[in-house]
């Protein structure tokens, strides 16, 4: 059996036991639970195909850049409800940096 073989094996066997262990399938990696704002919020998009196409669809910086700050007013960080955790533009372009390179952008 290959190194490969034995690696998705034990990945398959963690999410068993733990159900929270996600693998991610294009590196064959482990993935870091999300919080369990995040999981819904995914199980949402997921479930919902208007939204999956409406997303696979932006595909130009400016599309990239108005989806963003569609998407960033809604979350818990809005102005307008003064967040409990304030956070400044340097730490969010920190975040979506590294959430990038985790994706494989260069």
């Amino acid at each position: 059996m290959k190194q490969k073989d034995n690696k998705k094996l034990l990945f398959e066997m963690m999410e068993k036991v733990n159900p929270e262990f996600k693998m991610d399938e294009i590196n064959q990696q482990p993935v870091q639970a999300q919080s369990g704002d995040v999981a819904n919020l995914q199980k949402a998009v997921n479930a919902n195909p208007t939204i999956e196409y409406a997303n696979s669809r932006i595909d130009t910086p400016q599309e990239l850049q108005d989806a963003f700050g569609t998407w960033l007013s809604r979350t818990g960080y809005s102005l307008q409800n003064k967040p409990v955790r304030p956070i400044s533009i340097s730490m969010v372009q920190t975040l979506v940096k590294n959430a990038m390179v985790k994706l494989g952008y260069k």
